[in-house]
């Protein structure tokens, strides 16, 4: 890796593993009152990769980004999940798979990351945190997220006025209200 693509990506990879262990420690733990820019800057500390300022910084800045974003949206994105899961609901996945599909799902979803960015750094995750039946898993139920997504936008796109095709308005009162 580059320098240019280690600075690029690095900090969004380191990123996105510490937004899913401040959504674990969330959900596994009370989290009122805790500052997570603190705890995710400690996280950072424990990485095995040496990182520059500047990366860690923007490490916990993505990770930030991801972990309030999502908390905001957090029962939308469930039920996205859910629909996309088969035979399954949310509350039936470990805690690591549920907070990583979300953490996928929030960045395709709503920052717009690549769906093949997102599904890619989702195994990642998956190989690093879950366990070995997760990655297939994963890769399944975001795809279908960010599949379906697709398709409403297209079909959203597709049902929007173009209003370069509607007429004129006429210059007489003709079919007016008044």
């Amino acid at each position: 890796m580059n320098e240019t693509t280690r600075k690029q990506f690095l900090p969004l990879s380191i990123g996105r593993a510490l937004a899913l262990q401040a959504m674990y420690q969330a959900e596994a733990n009370s989290s009122a009152g805790r500052d997570w820019a603190d705890l995710l800057d400690s996280y950072c500390e424990e990485t095995q990769i040496e990182l520059s300022s500047e990366e860690r910084d923007g490490a916990i800045r993505f990770a930030l980004r991801l972990f309030y974003g999502l908390s905001e949206r957090l029962s939308e994105l469930d039920q996205k999940l859910n629909k996309a899961l088969d035979r399954r609901t949310l509350k039936n996945t470990t805690l690591v798979d549920r907070n990583i599909l979300r953490v996928g799902a929030y960045e395709a979803l709503f920052i717009k990351t690549p769906k093949a960015v997102v599904i890619s750094e989702a195994i990642e995750l998956a190989l690093q945190f879950g366990s070995k039946n997760s990655i297939r898993f994963i890769n399944g139920v975001l795809d279908r997220v960010v599949s379906a997504s697709e398709e409403q936008g297209d079909a959203a796109e597709k049902n929007s006025l173009d209003s370069s095709k509607l007429p004129e308005p006429s210059s007489g009162n003709e079919g007016s209200l008044s």
